[in-house]
């Protein structure tokens, strides 16, 4: 995702709002319900976004929805994004903080794809392999793709490493071939 400015001076406030408040991890949830709620009822997001509908609409809905259902900062701050009509970067806004906030902590995602569950003496030992090599507090994300057939594929940032069964089968296969290749070259000459 490109880095929206805008976004990124409202997760910083929001960031500091909360280690005032000592809610940063209330506002990473509170969003992430937002955020559910809106993928639930994509008619209220059409709303939510929309810079033909009325404000003070906007603001009546989203106070029938959300109030005594997130925190009141929270429920403001969606708020103040339809008063400044900032609605439309409420994804991005959330996706920085969420940033700024791994940051903070000093987390990094990893995503790890396998062709089965990983259990979580295998999650506990990569975990501990990752936070001694990077310095900082891994947090896994398994996906289940069968169609590597073993091994693993694991992504940090834009770093990609392709440990999988399917992805040695296929520099076995060119292997093959290329020896192939070389072999009919001996032959011809």
């Amino acid at each position: 995702m490109r880095t929206n400015k805008v976004a990124v001076v409202y997760a910083e406030s929001l960031l500091t709002l909360g280690q005032e408040q000592d809610s940063l991890e209330l506002f990473r949830e509170e969003f992430s319900e937002v955020q559910r709620v809106f993928a639930e009822f994509p008619k209220l997001t059409d709303i939510y976004s929309s810079p033909q509908m009325n404000k003070k609409e906007k603001l009546s809905l989203v106070e029938k929805v959300f109030k005594g259902r997130i925190n009141k900062n929270v429920l403001n701050f969606l708020k103040i994004l339809i008063q400044k009509d900032r609605t439309s970067i409420l994804d991005e806004i959330i996706y920085e903080y969420n940033g700024l906030l791994d940051k903070l902590q000093n987390k990094i995602h990893v995503y790890v794809k396998t062709a089965v569950p990983l259990e979580k003496a295998a999650i506990s030992q990569l975990e501990k392999s990752l936070s001694s090599s990077s310095g900082m507090s891994p947090v896994i994300h398994n996906e289940v793709n069968s169609s590597i057939l073993g091994g693993l594929i694991i992504q940090i940032n834009d770093t990609v490493a392709d440990k999988s069964v399917a992805r040695e089968l296929e520099l076995l296969r060119e292997k093959i071939i290329t020896s192939n290749l070389r072999s009919e070259e001996i032959y011809e000459n």
